[in-house]
């Protein structure tokens, strides 16, 4: 493990994995860093044995007041991380002088959500360089982001290239994973829905498992306890292994579809909004809304019709397909990454 106080060298790249649910996103990064030979650093919320992440490059800070201590003073080419908010809510820039030794601040995508009103207030400003996913993202973030100081590079999304169209055969397992937040589906509030959903998906013969999101960890806790459900906790989601998801409004949902072209289960619980749209903003075609009866139906969530589901057909569709391209291009990231370390 790091020292967190080691002096990091003018022509290091750090990187900020918050915890291990974003390690899988992080990883193409960091085989691409890895192939232009200079030293990087990882600082993270969790320990390398937490993280997942076994390496000597690991700096561990037990909370965010200590990772801001370190942030402020850091002297490094690039910050690259998949946690939004620098500079403003989530974790501080560095104040180092002269201002040439500051990094420059780099963000990725770790979902194919819409940057709008999944995010709050400022997510991106904060940041130099954002690696976008695809054509549809880019172009609503150039409402948000000041395209003067943010340049906004579309690279791709690069875990889908880990979950790429796999053969399945007919599986009897079922997976769902809502999203994160007050109101998604695994808190109290939607308990005794939940009961029933399982109920009812197990009397069709099917095999249910739950999945929290990482960041859910009082739900998770809550649920855990319960002896009517069974969980899939592993980081890496086999996506093969599942024949039908169900979510709310996760991002989950396109990378599933993607990788096996199975139907998703919509259900119509509100949205998590965690701000409103500016002006500019107003009319853009959110992601997470278009692709609800596109890729699966949208369940009620008191008593969802499950034969639209099991008997669902998706059509082809340019909209669907056009939030999977560019593929992820990991030269272009190299380019962007070298012409800042240069």
């Amino acid at each position: 493990m790091v020292n967190k106080t080691t002096i990091i060298d003018m022509k290091d790249i750090v990187l900020f994995i918050e915890n291990s649910g974003y390690l899988k996103y992080t990883l193409p990064y960091i085989e691409i860093i890895e192939d232009l030979d200079v030293e990087y650093h990882i600082f993270s919320l969790e320990t390398s044995e937490e993280l997942g992440y076994k390496n000597d490059k690991v700096s561990y800070f037990k909370n965010k007041a200590e990772l801001n201590e370190s942030l402020r003073s850091l002297s490094c080419k690039c910050f690259i991380t998949t946690t939004p908010g620098v500079g403003n809510f989530y974790f501080k820039k560095s104040k180092v002088s002269p201002k040439i030794n500051r990094p420059k601040y780099i963000y990725f995508f770790h979902s194919l959500n819409s940057p709008n009103e999944n995010y709050s207030k400022n997510s991106f400003n904060g940041f130099d360089f954002i690696f976008s996913p695809n054509q549809v993202i880019s172009e609503q973030l150039s409402h948000i982001v000041n395209l003067k100081t943010t340049e906004i590079v579309t690279a791709g999304y690069q875990y889908l290239n880990k979950n790429t169209n796999t053969k399945l055969e007919t599986s009897n397992k079922i997976l769902i994973a809502p999203s994160w937040g007050k109101n998604n589906y695994f808190s109290e509030n939607y308990e005794v829905y939940l009961y029933d959903l399982v109920t009812n998906l197990e009397d069709l013969g099917l095999e249910v498992l739950l999945r929290p999101h990482t960041m859910d960890i009082e739900n998770f806790a809550r649920l855990k306890k319960s002896q009517n459900f069974t969980f899939y906790t592993k980081n890496n989601i086999d996506y093969s292994f599942f024949e039908y998801l169900i979510t709310d409004w996760s991002g989950i949902a396109l990378e599933f579809f993607y990788s096996n072209k199975k139907t998703v289960g919509f259900l119509d619980t509100p949205k998590k909004i965690r701000r409103r749209l500016k002006k500019s903003e107003i009319g853009i075609n959110l992601i997470e809304n278009e692709i609800r009866g596109k890729i699966g139906p949208v369940l009620n969530f008191k008593s969802p019709n499950l034969e639209n589901m099991l008997h669902f057909n998706y059509k082809e569709s340019e909209y669907i397909d056009s939030l999977f391209y560019p593929k992820f291009d990991k030269y272009l990231v190299k380019k962007t990454l070298l012409k800042i370390l240069n």
